[in-house]
């Protein structure tokens, strides 16, 4: 009769801390998510398809904190996203990823080749949408 009370102890302990740590992961998840969303936005503020050099620049300007910043984030996120969002990830990674092609872009801009160019520009307008999304309050994209 005592073993199944330790049984039962045990188990009951077991559950709760398996239940915690999950809430945990989820918690951690959506912390690093609203993170990275403000550092991007931020980041992102003043980039305009109608300057691509002045958007480059702008990132260039950046402080490079808020590119390591914005990686730590997306490690923290890759490593905490509950399954049902999982697909969200590619977004958060491709927003980084383009980010960082941008800043390294501008470097050596000139001599780039007219489909890195267009690439370019194609992120760009991306990026604008991006912001007037994040900004439409009746919009139905899913940031988190």
């Amino acid at each position: 009769m005592r073993l199944k009370r330790y049984i039962t102890i045990l188990l009951f302990i077991i559950f709760i801390f398996t239940g915690c740590s999950k809430d945990t992961a989820v918690e951690k998840y959506t912390e690093s998510a609203k993170k990275f969303n403000t550092l991007y936005f931020g980041m992102i503020e003043d980039i305009d398809s109608s300057d691509v050099m002045k958007s480059l620049e702008s990132l260039q300007s950046e402080d490079n904190n808020n590119f390591k910043q914005l990686e730590e984030e997306l490690q923290i996120i890759k490593n905490t996203i509950p399954e049902s969002k999982e697909e969200l990830y590619d977004n958060f990674k491709k927003r980084y990823e383009e980010l960082v092609f941008l800043k390294d872009s501008y470097t050596d801009f000139t001599n780039l080749s007219i489909d890195i160019k267009r690439k370019i520009h194609l992120i760009i307008v991306s990026i604008e949408v991006n912001k007037e999304n994040w900004k439409d309050k009746n919009s139905t994209i899913v940031w988190q």
